[in-house]
């Protein structure tokens, strides 16, 4: 979803760039609609030309169908600064640890998306037990709960049951080890003010990201499964 701003001038017109502009999108532009029709808004990072470049924080419908866009969105932009890295000759640690934030981000949506989907399916008549875990960043729960949906909503198929749940729940242990609480790849100390890990961990980003990347398409081939499978 995107909006094409209002001009400098505080021009009325407003433009959307999807087909959902409806009468819900269009009250939520009245609520927010200062960003172009007021002068004195935050306008510091906002391009009031519009124009090429311009983007805007908004989804309509179902917000939480929204999650697997996001996961894409963040893979992609791992997988943009992977490649630029990779380019060089050398790269600093500090360089490559958004790359393991984006990366690990893009897969806890993609895991809440599935659950999310997977709940909705009139058989799972105790969706509270796992919808509660959309608001947690841990992982390892995400990736049991969607083992224990999948199991029980596809129980014959050997390739989902025998090979991408044991990946995603590997994944979900491997980065539990380097980062547990998606802490130590934004925050050099912990909410205490200590380090924010006492580990030495090593990482290849090549390794990592054809893995994850990997994962993430099979993940959003799962999740476009589900959405199609209970509509």
């Amino acid at each position: 979803m995107s909006i094409a701003l209002l001009d400098n001038r505080g021009a009325a017109a407003r433009r959307l760039a999807d087909a959902c502009y409806d009468r819900e999108s269009s009250q939520v532009w009245n609520e927010v609609g200062c960003l172009g029709a007021r002068q004195n808004c935050i306008t510091s990072f906002y391009n009031k030309s519009g124009g090429r470049g311009t983007f805007g924080f908004y989804f309509c419908g179902d917000p939480k169908g929204a999650l697997n866009v996001f996961a894409n969105g963040y893979r992609k932009a791992a997988e943009t600064l992977t490649r630029s890295l990779l380019r060089r000759r050398g790269f600093s640690k500090f360089e490559a640890y958004p790359v393991i934030f984006l990366y690990r981000h893009a897969f806890e949506l993609s895991l809440k998306h599935a659950i999310y989907k997977a709940t909705e399916n009139p058989e799972i008549d105790d969706a509270d037990n796992f919808n509660s875990s959309l608001t947690r960043h841990r992982l390892v729960p995400l990736a049991e709960n969607i083992e224990n949906l999948l199991a029980r909503l596809f129980p014959g198929d050997d390739v989902l049951l025998q090979k991408l749940l044991p990946q995603i729940v590997a994944t979900a242990h491997e980065f539990d080890e380097i980062d547990e609480s998606s802490f130590v790849s934004r925050y050099p100390i912990n909410k205490k003010g200590q380090p924010a890990s006492n580990k030495s961990e090593f990482v290849n980003l090549r390794s990592f990201a054809h893995h994850m990347s990997s994962l993430l398409e099979d993940i959003d081939t799962l999740n476009v499964h589900l959405g199609n499978e209970f509509l």
